[in-house]
């Protein structure tokens, strides 16, 4: 499994994503106690959140509609969670959808729990350390590049998803 974690494939994506806060970030309004504070405490969140998500949540809706549906419910849940904590804004909400479909591929393919953990540590801590262009590029881009690596992680991660019309079950609500 770490060979597979290794391939250009997979890395290329996790480079694309954790590269849009260094894009389009801009937390110059933060003072340098304050970001350091949201990057220390990244991974107490990132922990919390993939424990529950990816490896409760995610791997319970897998059992019963298989892990497309579950990535895509748990991913529902995910940015539900969101509300409130981030601005109501359309990037805001995009990368939370984003970073969820990502999580969720990443971990139903690797089974890592660690590996998404240090993921969404380091997207979060990543903007403490923003800006870093001036200015930051329009959240367009980070759009298209949020676009761009969970295409490519879901081709990296498609066997490990795809549906099964042998074991398919219909989502009943």
């Amino acid at each position: 499994m770490r060979s597979s974690l290794l391939q250009p494939a997979l890395l290329l994506p996790l480079a694309l994503f954790l590269s849009v806060p260094l894009l389009v970030g801009d937390l110059s309004y933060m003072t340098p106690t304050t970001k350091v504070v949201y990057a220390v405490t990244s991974i107490v969140v990132a922990l919390k959140e993939e424990i529950a998500f990816r490896a409760i949540i995610q791997p319970l809706l897998a059992k019963k509609f298989g892990n497309l549906i579950a990535i895509l419910l748990t991913t529902i849940l995910f940015t539900a969670y969101h509300i409130g904590a981030i601005p109501l804004l359309p990037f805001a909400y995009g990368q939370v959808i984003f970073a969820g479909l990502l999580l969720g591929i990443v971990y139903a393919r690797s089974q890592n729990l660690w590996l998404i953990v240090w993921l969404h540590t380091l997207y979060d801590a990543l903007w403490s350390v923003t800006p870093v262009l001036s200015p930051p590029l329009p959240y367009s881009v980070g759009f298209a590049v949020l676009s761009g690596s969970v295409l490519l992680v879901l081709r990296w991660g498609w066997s490990a998803i795809r549906p099964n019309p042998a074991t398919h079950r219909t989502l009943k609500l």
